[in-house]
């Protein structure tokens, strides 16, 4: 699961085994390019301004992330649906 903007989105090229959200422009406030990856049992945090990292080893604290950024997946897609239409 990816939430990302726009801009970011057309940087990668796509993958078939991961479900992205794009951010609508008008609602994207992330401007600081920073990164969360969460896999496996680590939480990796990049800051590309600083070129500052860390990564957090912890079955626990990567599953806390992984159940929270589900939730607020979920909630973002229904949000989605929910004002705009297809």
């Amino acid at each position: 699961m990816v939430i990302t903007n726009d801009y970011l989105n057309n940087l990668k090229e796509n993958k078939l085994d991961k479900e992205v959200v794009i951010v609508p422009k008008n609602f994207d406030i992330f401007e600081d390019n920073i990164t969360k990856i969460i896999y496996a049992n680590k939480v990796a945090i990049i800051d590309y301004n600083s070129e500052e990292s860390f990564i957090i080893e912890s079955y626990i604290f990567a599953n806390f992330e992984k159940n929270f950024h589900f939730i607020i997946f979920m909630c973002f897609i229904r949000w989605i649906y929910k004002y705009f239409s297809f």
